[in-house]
């Protein structure tokens, strides 16, 4: 019995292996862009409304022949990893906003603890910007235990309309 690997079942395993590998990537890039819009967003010290504004105003600076407007409800489900940007915008955004300073990442341990890491994205940082760094960190400590430490209100379900 002679088993021979046609051109048609080649070029078919080969687009199979590329759409994966394009699969793959957009997975990769879904997970990443939330992190880079939030740490974006955090060391410009912005609401989600402030930041889709000044985003767009970025985006219509680099790209002037392409405006963007970006809704805050938009750039609010990008920065939650609900959806991404369509292909061209999500360059767009990812090119302008690539230097971003640091990336923030937070892991929910088995015991229901979370664990916090902040990884730097420049080689230039300096010695103020980590000092500047650590107090916005102290400080975002501090409200996160003021806020664990608060009573918590019961919520009334909200009414259907």
């Amino acid at each position: 019995m002679n088993h021979f690997i046609g051109l048609p079942s080649l070029s078919f395993f080969l687009i199979v292996l590329i759409l994966l590998w394009l699969w793959r990537w957009y997975l990769e890039q879904r997970r990443q862009l939330p992190g880079l819009l939030r740490a974006w967003r955090d060391s410009l010290g912005l609401s989600q409304e402030a930041a889709a504004e000044r985003l767009a105003e970025l985006l219509r600076e680099k790209y002037p022949k392409r405006p963007k407007y970006i809704d805050p409800r938009t750039y609010s489900r990008w920065e939650r990893g609900e959806g991404l940007p369509h292909l061209e915008t999500f360059f767009m955004v990812k090119q302008t906003l690539s230097g971003a300073l640091y990336t923030q990442a937070v892991q929910t341990q088995p015991d229901g603890s979370k664990s916090y890491a902040t990884m730097f994205s420049r080689d230039d940082v300096t010695e103020d910007d980590l000092n500047l760094y650590e107090k916005e960190f102290w400080k975002r400590q501090e409200k996160r235990l003021n806020a664990a430490n608060q009573p918590h209100r019961r919520r009334r379900p909200r009414r259907a309309r």
